[in-house]
């Protein structure tokens, strides 16, 4: 009887609404990234002598703030869009979200580094052939 009931408590599960509760996550993190290099952007004075100052903290308090909201709405969008047991499908929207930004993250520190050694690649050649013609 119990592996019918865990059996009925995993269809529970409504993966369409994680799936939404994730792209609102993206969409909304997407918006508030924006939102915050433009306002980032206002702040910077380039004729002041320090022109960053504080831009640091800034950074950071914005990104744990974007974060948060994305999060929050992309768990209340699947909170609202499950038909049972909201908490278990916003706990879900969270680690997606967490396991789709680490493969992001990997993509993208994979690229940077793919294009350095490119970088590094070109400057050796560049460098091998004028010492070798000189």
């Amino acid at each position: 009887m119990s592996v019918a009931n865990e059996l009925v408590s995993v269809r529970k599960i409504s993966w369409g609404s994680v799936i939404g509760g994730v792209m609102t996550v993206l969409a909304v993190s997407l918006l508030l990234s924006t939102l915050g290099t433009s306002l980032g952007f206002s702040i910077v004075d380039p004729k002041s002598d320090d022109p960053v100052n504080g831009a640091g903290t800034t950074v950071v308090v914005w990104s744990a703030v974007s974060i948060i909201i994305s999060l929050a709405a992309g768990a209340f969008i699947a909170g609202r869009l499950a038909a049972n047991d909201g908490l278990i499908h916003g706990f879900l929207v969270w680690a997606s979200s967490l396991i789709v930004a680490a493969v992001l993250g990997g993509l993208l520190v994979g690229s940077a580094m793919k294009a350095t050694g490119q970088v590094f690649s070109a400057i050796a050649s560049t460098s091998g052939s004028l010492i070798s013609g000189t």
